[in-house]
Parts: structure tokens; C-alpha cells; sequence
């Protein structure tokens, strides 16, 4: 009598084991990656350009977003770096129209670049540790808040 519903638990979990190719979610650690191009330095400022790949079928909201409510794309330097960040200016985000939404929504798809400037950079730095912030969804969900940190690769003039 038990055996019967260990027997149709153990079918159900092989039969999702092989399909499972099939059925698996992107995971939430590759669905946007970050880099970003060697900056040079010249007088304590550096000019970069972050790039960023968001897996097909994503997006992330744009900076700033269509509402309040949605979590914006951002960028900062890692806690404890002398050098500061210039407000970013970020690019011109796609347009998506969603169900949930009267208005379309200000997002950015596929790949991303972002040029970014830094001040105050110490002679002799070498690498600047940054964070990207942002929130993935698809027609379906939105995955948790992630934080990608990184780093933007410095050299002199």
C-alpha cells in the first residue's frame, strides 16, 4: 500500500529528471553578465564603458524606471574606493508593453553599454571595484535583486 505512492513519486522525478533540459529556468546567475573595457587615466579621471549581456528573453528596467516601484539599473563603486563615480548617463532604454501596465515600460535588453566616468583615481591604481544592481524579468517572472560585482581595469596615458 505505501509502496504505490513511492512508485508514482519516483515516475514523476524521473520523468522530470528527463525532461528537465527542457523545463529549467535560466538561472538567475547568467541571465545578465558585466564587463567592462580598460579605462585610461588621465589627471585622476578615468573614462570606461560597462557592457552588459542580458540572456534572451530578459530585461531589466531602465534608469530611471517607468514607476517607482520598479528596481532601476545601477551602478556604484565598491565600498571603501577613494574614487568617486560621475552620475552616469545612462543610454536610451528599448520599450516593452506589458499586461500589467498602462504605459509601456522603460527597459534594457540584449546587450548594453554604458560609458561611465570616475574621478579622483589615485596614481597607481590598477583596478576600480564596481557594482552592478538590477532586477531580471521575462513574461512570466521576475527573479530577486541581484548585485554583480566587478572590475573596471585602469591605465595610465
Amino acid at each position: 500500500m505505501i509502496r504505490k505512492p513511492f512508485a508514482s513519486l519516483a515516475l514523476a522525478v524521473g520523468a522530470l529528471l528527463l525532461l528537465g533540459g527542457s523545463m529549467q529556468a535560466q538561472s538567475p546567475a547568467n541571465v545578465v553578465t558585466v564587463s567592462a573595457q580598460p579605462a585610461v587615466v588621465h589627471h585622476e579621471t578615468a573614462h570606461a564603458v560597462v557592457e552588459l549581456q542580458i540572456a534572451p528573453g530578459y530585461h531589466i528596467y531602465a534608469n530611471p524606471p517607468t514607476y517607482d516601484y520598479l528596481i532601476p539599473t545601477s551602478l556604484k563603486l565598491a565600498p571603501g574606493t577613494s574614487a568617486t563615480l560621475a552620475p552616469v548617463a545612462w543610454p536610451k532604454a528599448g520599450v516593452l508593453h506589458s499586461s500589467f501596465s498602462k504605459k509601456p515600460l522603460a527597459v534594457f535588453t540584449g546587450s548594453v553599454r554604458i560609458p561611465v566616468t570616475v574621478h579622483r583615481v589615485k596614481p597607481g591604481t590598477r583596478t576600480l571595484p564596481a557594482i552592478l544592481h538590477y532586477q531580471a524579468c521575462n513574461a512570466d517572472q521576475c527573479l530577486p535583486p541581484r548585485n554583480i560585482p566587478f572590475q573596471i581595469s585602469l591605465r595610465s596615458r
